[in-house]
Formats: C-alpha cells, sequence, structure tokens
C-alpha cells in the first residue's frame, strides 16, 4: 500500500475544520439572564394582566415602563409570601426572599400599564 502525504495532510486539515466549527456553535450563556414582567388593567378590549414570576432572593426587579407617563404612575411589586414594594420608572430593588413576584399597575387614571426587568445577580449564575 502506497502512502499519499498529500492525501493524509487533507484529512488531518478537513478534521481540524470540524473541530473549529463544534468549538464555534458552543455559545457562552450570558452571566446575567433578563426577563420581564408585563401588566395592565383598564385596557380597552383587553382582559386585565396581572404578571408574576417566581425569583430568586437577590434579584434585580427594575421598574422600565409605566403608562401613563405621569407622576403617580408606580410599578407594584407583592410577594405570595408576604411584602409589598412600589418602585417608580427606572427604580430598582432587590427580591428580598425565593419567592413569586405578582406585578400590578397603580396610577390615578383607570387605564394603566407597566413592565418590570428581573435580572438575576452575577453571582447566582455561576453556580
Amino acid at each position: 500500500m502506497r502512502l499519499h502525504p498529500e492525501r493524509s495532510l487533507v484529512v488531518l486539515m478537513f478534521l481540524m475544520s470540524l473541530s473549529l466549527v463544534s468549538l464555534a456553535q458552543d455559545k457562552p450563556t450570558p452571566t446575567r439572564p433578563r426577563s420581564y414582567l408585563e401588566s395592565w388593567q383598564g385596557q380597552p378590549d383587553k382582559a386585565d394582566k396581572i404578571d408574576h414570576a417566581s425569583v430568586r432572593k437577590g434579584t434585580i426587579i427594575e421598574c422600565i415602563d409605566v403608562r401613563p407617563h405621569q407622576e403617580g404612575s408606580t410599578c407594584k411589586l407583592k410577594y405570595k409570601n408576604g411584602g409589598e414594594e412600589i418602585l417608580k420608572l427606572q427604580q430598582s430593588t432587590t427580591a428580598p426572599k425565593t419567592d413569586v413576584v405578582y406585578l400590578s399597575c397603580e396610577a390615578t387614571v383607570p387605564r394603566r400599564a407597566c413592565k418590570v426587568q428581573l435580572t438575576v445577580p452575577k453571582e447566582q449564575t455561576t453556580k
């Protein structure tokens, strides 16, 4: 059997390219996963929605949108196992315990909506 060095080189190059492709497909996970809760009340042609989610102690909760955009419109957080917090627009807090949090909207008008962003602390994502 006769060896062909150029064929061996081609095969070697092909195998190396496959390993590089597989490495490129292993995308790192985000270090700070984010999710959102969105609620509304009094919207025409929409049922009221009180969004909720499980959060871990230390999760950062930020009020990122309120409607109407006026003084007194806030994001109201209520924890299943007790406790409430009111956040003004762009205000944030951290979850005091692992629990389920419910989001409702506070405003001086019947039509209102709000949104919070939940961010898991970096140290909780590395466990």
